[in-house]
């Protein structure tokens, strides 16, 4: 065991390759390529395992792959390692409706809004509420998919007013 006393330089070195692949995460997912980013993000965490914006965007990664449970996991250790960043609740809301767990996925909101009151993704309970036809029709199970008008219709909706109501979500 040499220890040379440059632990500094190679956190330094880690961080820089943990960048880099977040890049290529980023890029990837830019592209469509789902998979690929969920493997560039995962060399990250495995490079600086503490960054909590590495997780969501891996989390958004494996929502994009229908891969509900492993999206889940990933927004909840955002939440862990960052409490108070309102982004890993958006994370988790959106892993949340994937599987079909709608008043789960209201109360994420609703933490997330608890940490940061204006956060306009969380009001609008995020981008699937916004746009699902765009965002939704690669990425949520087909079963989901064909009756999505009805579920955005309905659904969002009783969010909506939950949110700007007060109204309990159980």
């Amino acid at each position: 065991d040499d220890d040379d006393g440059d632990d500094g330089n190679d956190s330094h070195y880690i961080r820089q390759g943990a960048e880099r692949a977040k890049q290529r995460g980023n890029d990837a997912f830019a592209a469509c390529d789902f998979a690929a980013a969920a493997k560039h993000f995962s060399t990250a965490i495995r490079l600086d395992g503490r960054n909590h914006v590495l997780y969501s965007n891996r989390s958004a990664a494996y929502a994009s792959l229908r891969q509900v449970d492993l999206a889940l996991e990933d927004a909840d250790a955002c939440i862990r390692l960052a409490p108070s960043w309102a982004k890993g609740y958006s994370r988790r809301g959106a892993a949340l409706i994937l599987g079909g767990r709608y008043k789960d996925a209201l109360r994420a909101y609703k933490s997330g809004l608890r940490v940061e009151p204006g956060n306009a993704g969380l009001l609008k309970g995020d981008s699937f509420r916004s746009d699902p036809p765009r965002l939704c029709a690669g990425c949520v199970p087909t079963a989901v998919s064909s009756t999505w008008t009805g579920v955005s219709a309905s659904l969002w909706t009783g969010i909506s007013v939950s949110l700007w109501t007060g109204v309990s979500a159980s």
